[in-house]
């Protein structure tokens, strides 16, 4: 009778274990009824708190690999309190169900971001869907604008694309990969500060305004109202009347905008295509005493590669595909301060250890009117000591780097010993001078500890109570800057003479 009670029990378990993988099948979502955002733009509102913009990408129903077709993407803008009101909202009149698990970038405005953002990260954050390696942007035109304005170029799909783009920090130094978790360890932390990447729409500079779309309605949005915009951005159609000026598709404007950037004062002139930017021939001035040139940005006697913006300088880079990051937006607490140039930027990821690579050139100490060019790696990471003195932080810091000539004018048989000598001297001057000022800057201009210095000053309290007591963040501004900077010389890839 029990061996009978059991194989009936043993049946009953079988049968609810084989009939638990059929529950809930009628509710599993195919991916063609989900809406899958690759970019959130955020400004500021005009009826609403904030402005949202969405960029959707849409999939190849036939299933056919077209390789020299880039796929469209659609973008919406709603306004609403919040960015969960404004996805139920797009929810509302799209065909799909909006899924953010494939968001790539968090692009916000500098209006925005210097008005503080920290309710847009704490929501972000607690989203499930969005992933903590997206990166997180901050453009100085408005975050529509800059979604608008992206055309991938080499890609087919925009999502790649946003991938991608972050990556360039690895061998250029011009910006930094920084992710919406990096953004909200920092924001959270007693010892450092945030800092994100800055973008910018190359269309905007040259147009000046940017009209609406004509999509599905008009005028202000908000979570009572319609949506300002819908469009279609993308190789696949040829709707160009139905988009934006600067976004991405064939329009005619667009195509035109990038022409009129690549040509301006900075354009063929500038060495960025190279990965040598304003530090590539970069004359700057009053560092070592040897400089002549047009400040960060400038080419030396090419022309200036900068403008005056709301923020400060602004570095124009010519670009195909409508945007540019360059530089890095400096935030104390969750509101931005100010932002870094290409060659501060560059003494960031130095300090920070984060510079795999990049090209560098400086005036030739012979002859200032001529360059040597460097690719630049780093011997080890960085020696950072922290003292507190009378409550005041003395922060001493040692930089190796490997400097290999990549040009010079002249052939390597002409090169001494002496002369080598001498560029590394030189090189590691020119170094120690732009990591000192960057170091200042944000310190004593911004007073924002973006390179996690304080991370060592800890070592200097009994408790990491007595160290929140001291209030690293807010002393900052009072820290004295040691820089000793070392640059090895290779020169042995030269052309040899015959």
């Amino acid at each position: 009778m029990i061996k009978h009670l059991y194989k009936y029990i043993a049946i009953i378990v079988i049968a609810i274990i084989f009939s638990s993988g059929f529950v809930g099948a009628n509710n599993i979502q195919s991916v063609d009824d989900l809406a899958y955002a690759v970019a959130i733009g955020i400004d500021v509102g005009e009826t609403e708190r904030i402005k949202v913009t969405f960029q959707f990408t849409m999939p190849n129903s036939s299933g056919e690999n077209n390789a020299g077709e880039t796929a469209p993407a659609v973008i919406d803008t709603v306004e609403a309190a919040c960015i969960d009101s404004a996805v139920n909202l797009v929810n509302t009149f799209v065909s799909k169900e909006v899924n953010l698990s494939h968001c790539k970038v968090i692009v916000i405005s500098e209006e925005l971001a210097r008005s503080g953002i920290s309710k847009e990260i704490y929501s972000l954050m607690n989203k499930v869907q969005v992933r903590p390696d997206s990166n997180v942007i901050i453009s100085t035109t408005t975050a529509q604008e800059y979604i608008e304005s992206v055309k991938p170029g080499l890609e087919n799909l925009v999502a790649k694309f946003y991938e991608i783009l972050p990556r360039s920090s690895e061998y250029t130094g011009f910006t930094s990969d920084i992710q919406l978790i990096d953004f909200f360890r920092n924001l959270e932390s007693k010892a450092t500060e945030p800092v994100a990447i800055l973008g910018h729409a190359v269309s905007a500079s040259t147009t000046g305004t940017s009209t609406s779309s004509s999509g599905s309605g008009g005028g202000n949005a908000s979570s009572e109202g319609s949506v300002p915009s819908q469009s279609t951005a993308g190789q696949g159609s040829g709707e160009s009347g139905t988009q934006p000026q600067g976004q991405a598709g064939q329009s005619s404007q667009g195509g035109t905008q990038q022409e009129q950037t690549g040509q301006g004062g900075q354009g063929g002139t500038q060495q960025g295509q190279t990965g040598q930017d304003g530090q590539s021939g970069t004359q700057q001035q009053g560092q070592g005493g040897a400089s002549q040139g047009q400040g960060d940005s400038g080419s030396g006697g090419q022309g200036g590669g900068s403008e005056e913006s709301g923020s400060g300088k602004k570095d124009n880079l010519p670009a195909d595909n409508g945007i540019e990051n360059v530089g890095l937006a400096v935030f104390k607490d969750d509101k931005m301060v100010g932002t870094l140039s290409k060659t501060e930027t560059l003494s960031h990821l130095i300090i920070t250890n984060k510079l795999k690579s990049c090209r560098l050139s400086i005036p030739d100490p012979e002859d200032e009117t001529k360059a040597i060019d460097f690719f630049l790696t780093a011997d080890s990471k960085p020696k950072i000591k922290v003292s507190i003195l009378n409550g005041t932080p003395y922060i001493s810091i040692d930089v190796k780097m490997n400097g290999r000539i990549s040009s010079i004018n002249q052939i390597s048989e002409d090169i001494s010993d002496e002369r080598i000598t001498e560029i590394e001297k030189y090189a590691s001057h020119y170094l120690q001078t732009h990591i000192s000022n960057y170091l200042y800057k944000t310190s004593k201009e911004f007073n924002s500890d973006i390179s996690g210095l304080g991370q060592y000053a800890i070592g200097n309290f009994k408790t990491r109570s007595a160290f929140e007591e001291y209030n690293w963040l807010d002393n900052f501004d009072n820290a004295f800057f040691n820089v000793n900077t070392e640059v090895k010389v290779r020169s042995n890839f030269l052309l040899i003479g015959t």
